[in-house]
């Protein structure tokens, strides 16, 4: 697993390149057509600079976190100063807001996880980017644009979620300019230069993912250690690497049915608009209040056209409150709810269900800081500067012990899950990761006593009643384990495996024939050829332990498979092994 990791995230030539021009997670043992080559090349650097030490990695986080919390201090700021504020008030208040950011829970799972740091490294751009442009756009302006197009595309690589950075500069240059309406409109033309930027990005994309424009949705692979993300691996003899490609051939599905992706992430879906409407309602109330923390939820029971109705009332309010010439509502709603699009699957990365997660609130919540902010400068006019500090220092009180809490959690894997449990929360991913790790620290009873309660959901959630199977199995629950895993073979994803290891649990049982059989059947339901090879090869090892010619047939097969598909990191590993065991026995026989 290490080997393949090195390789995969190893800083040379050949991975610098791989990382913007292939898909580089069907090499990890996916398929998600997720890209991000910036943040490879931030995990790369990572390996490069500190290997396998963990504390490393989360250094690289807190450090993002750091410079994040910066920005967002510099972009209030100028707005507070572009909206009539003096300079040493503008800067007080800013600090206030921006401490209130750096310490919020909702952002404990961007920074915590390895992978979610592409969240950091897109608001990085886009909160900083924006800054900068605001800075410099009056006295440079085509020096401005310029670089700005250049932050944009970078922006884009670092996350797909950077898409709406154009639409989000208009906005704040057209509010924060004085003058009349045909001179803003001059200065915000050139944001049409940005297309050039995006169009690259899009040819870019599609030629990584194999995707063709006009091309209709693409079925989607979400690795759940991509998607829940990468919890903090314990002190630094935790392999990294390895845990971040620990798992990654497994199948992710958030919500209780498939998930597919428009082209290129990017298409509208109307169907989609009214979940969404409750995901921004429930992710606002989230910011505002955030208790109970979860890693996924889905969106609670709010009546779509209640959410739909107070929220246009809220933006009213914010448009009626711009005409008097205060702002800070109408520009904190409008980066909330542009950088929430992608999120909310209207214009997503993947998924029919939108759903509520704390990472996807890490750049929104720049939105709502700049209104706090605002809010804090209008209390320090209305009354005096101590009474803006008095909600600073309440919300420090009550956010922090939540942020230390949340970062405990988040310590293991295992610890996040029964976090989420006791919380209340029944997501498949969730469910599904608290039982692999009560299995791996052998809690045989515990992880059975969790898929009983959840067995009413296997037909939906195929990936638990995989997992499930492998307990009841462990624990000599064979009817149980049998019933599990036939459940997922109904399904499409799963049903190779599971007629693989249903067949492993008959070998166990002395059942060899119907073993046989259901062996040749999981390597006909292969849809790769290199994966009907590796199966092979798989069977031939369950077969024949101690067969040394079946284990050389296996090796080829396996030789096979990586011929095929080099790649594939789990042909790797079994290869490695086999090849440690072939040498063992010859060594004990001489």
């Amino acid at each position: 697993m290490f080997a393949a990791g090195s390789q995969v995230f190893g800083l040379n030539t050949a991975n610098f390149r791989s990382f913007f021009v292939d898909d580089v997670w069907v090499s990890i043992g996916s398929d998600t057509g997720i890209y991000r080559p910036l943040l490879l090349l931030s995990v790369a650097l990572n390996v490069e600079f500190f290997g396998n030490w963990a504390a490393g990695f989360h250094l690289f986080n807190i450090l993002l976190h750091v410079l994040v919390c910066l920005v967002v201090y510099g972009l209030i700021r100028h707005l507070l100063l572009a909206c009539g504020s003096n300079f040493v008030r503008s800067s007080y208040i800013a600090l206030l807001a921006a401490l209130v950011f750096a310490v919020h829970p909702v952002h404990t799972e961007a920074v915590n996880s390895i992978f979610n740091r592409s969240e950091m490294l897109v608001s990085l751009c886009m909160a900083g980017g924006l800054w900068w442009f605001l800075e410099t756009v009056e006295n440079r302006p085509w020096i401005a644009w310029i670089l700005l197009g250049l932050i944009y595309f970078v922006a884009m690589l670092c996350r797909e979620t950077g898409i709406v950075m154009p639409a989000i500069t208009v906005v704040f240059l057209w509010v924060t300019t004085s003058g009349s309406r045909q001179a803003r409109l001059s200065k915000c033309l050139p944001v049409v230069w940005l297309l050039i930027p995006m169009a690259i990005y899009l040819g870019m994309r599609a030629s990584a993912l194999e995707v063709p424009f006009g091309a209709a949705e693409m079925a989607v692979k979400i690795p759940a250690e991509v998607a829940q993300s990468v919890a903090k691996p314990e002190g630094d003899a935790g392999n990294v690497v390895q845990t971040i490609t620990g798992s990654l051939d497994t199948t992710y599905r958030q919500s209780e049915g498939d998930h597919n992706v428009p082209l290129l992430g990017l298409v509208f879906n109307l169907n989609k608009i009214l979940p969404a409407v409750t995901v921004w309602f429930d992710s606002l109330i989230l910011i505002i209040w955030p208790d109970p923390l979860l890693t996924f939820r889905n969106p609670t029971q709010t009546s779509q056209w209640l959410a739909l109705s107070l929220q246009a009332a809220l933006f009213a309010v914010s448009i009626f409150w711009l005409f008097q010439k205060s702002p800070g509502l109408f520009l904190g709603l409008t980066f909330f709810y542009l950088t929430m699009l992608p999120a909310s699957r209207i214009i997503g990365e993947h998924g029919i269900y939108p759903h509520v997660a704390e990472r996807y609130l890490y750049m929104p919540s720049i939105g709502i800081t700049i209104t706090f902010a605002f809010a804090l400068i209008w209390m320090a006019r209305r009354f005096t500067f101590k009474a803006a500090v008095i909600p600073v220092l309440l919300a420090l009180i009550a956010l922090t012990p939540l942020t230390w809490s949340r970062n405990t959690e988040w310590a293991s894997t295992k610890g996040l899950a029964e976090a989420d449990f006791r919380n209340g929360s029944r997501s498949g991913v969730i469910l599904r990761t608290l039982v692999k790790s009560l299995f791996a620290e052998g809690q045989m009873e515990k992880a059975a006593e969790v898929c009983d309660k959840n067995s009413d959901r296997f037909p939906v959630l195929w990936y638990l009643a995989g997992n499930c199977a492998q307990v009841y199995a462990t624990l000599g629950r064979f009817e149980s384990a049998e019933q599990a895993y036939l459940t997922v073979a109904k399904s499409e994803e799963g049903r190779s495996s599971a007629l693989f290891y249903l067949a492993v649990m008959y070998l166990s049982q002395d059942r060899r024939e119907e073993a046989i059989k259901l062996f040749k059947q999981a390597i006909l339901e292969e849809s790769h050829p290199y994966l009907k090879e590796f199966r092979t090869a798989e069977m031939l090892v369950e077969l024949y332990p101690s067969d040394r010619k079946r284990l050389r047939e296996a090796k080829k097969h396996l030789e096979k498979s990586l011929e095929l598909e080099p790649n594939y990191h789990r042909t790797r590993v079994v290869l490695m092994n086999l090849d440690r065991f072939l040498s063992s026995t010859e060594t004990s026989t001489n």
